[in-house]
């Protein structure tokens, strides 16, 4: 696929976003679908964004977004009394395949997330309950409505889940077309650095990545009030680091 179709592929899907508000998860084999009050969400790059959102609508979610392999570095008896949420949007993702044959090792309660692959493939060999989401053919990153509606149902969270379920009628992509072309041109050159409250530290990381990964550039981002103790002060231009700054593009969320 040339630069040109990559270009206007992306433009396509995120035209499309609405669509994947209509996707009404389903959870398969159910039998071994254990609620709970506490969890575990293994997942890499964009497929574990919609964890971190869900921490934004519901701080006092007790949830462990965990991006590496194997299982976060707590208690066994504390792993045993959460859900493993394994999700990976293509399935073939070795850090979730290895953390779901960590998991099964102990005994944990799993359910996966998943458009297919290894991961979706092993699930239905063992029995485990999963959420087979539709393949769009799109990038996991550009995935987080599949995904988010996918973990409201698995947490039980049935209310965001309908409220989510509206956006399909009421999200318009377009309407932010022209604000998106004026921040490119302003871009254009430079390094993106992206601000945002501890709160909304989920968010950021979310524009970092679709810089990076669509937009092929270096982007980094930070959260307030900590970045006011160090960061900023490597900021303080003079002459002799002046040339280490000038690329950069602040942006602050709010």
């Amino acid at each position: 696929m040339n630069n040109e179709n990559i270009k206007m592929s992306m433009y396509k899907i995120i035209k499309e976003t609405a669509k994947q508000f209509s996707f009404e998860p389903k959870i398969e084999n159910k039998g071994n679908f254990h609620p709970a009050l506490a969890y575990v969400l293994v997942g890499m790059g964009g497929s574990h964004l919609a964890a971190g959102l869900l921490k934004i609508l519901k701080p006092e979610l007790d949830i462990i977004i965990h991006h590496g392999y194997g299982l976060p570095d707590i208690s066994v008896a504390d792993l045993k009394k959460r859900l493993v949420i394994l999700s990976s949007y293509s399935g073939n993702t070795e850090e979730v395949l290895d953390a779901y044959e960590k998991a099964g090792e102990l005994g944990l309660s799993r359910v996966i997330v998943s458009i297919g692959g290894k991961l979706l493939e092993q699930a239905k060999k063992d029995k485990v309950a999963y959420i087979q989401m539709p393949d769009f053919s799109i990038q996991p990153r550009s995935a987080l409505p599949l995904n988010l509606k996918g973990l409201l149902k698995l947490t039980g969270e049935d209310t965001l889940l309908r409220e989510a379920g509206k956006l399909q009628n009421t999200f318009h992509s377009e309407k932010f077309e022209a604000d998106g072309k004026v921040l490119a041109d302003k871009l254009y050159g430079h390094i993106p650095i992206i601000y945002a409250s501890e709160k909304n530290h989920a968010l950021a990381y979310n524009w970092k990545i679709k810089f990076n990964e669509t937009g092929k550039i270096p982007a980094f981002y930070n959260v307030l009030s900590e970045l006011n103790h160090n960061e900023m002060t490597g900021f303080d231009v003079k002459d002799s680091t002046r040339g280490l700054s000038d690329k950069f593009y602040f942006l602050f969320l709010s």
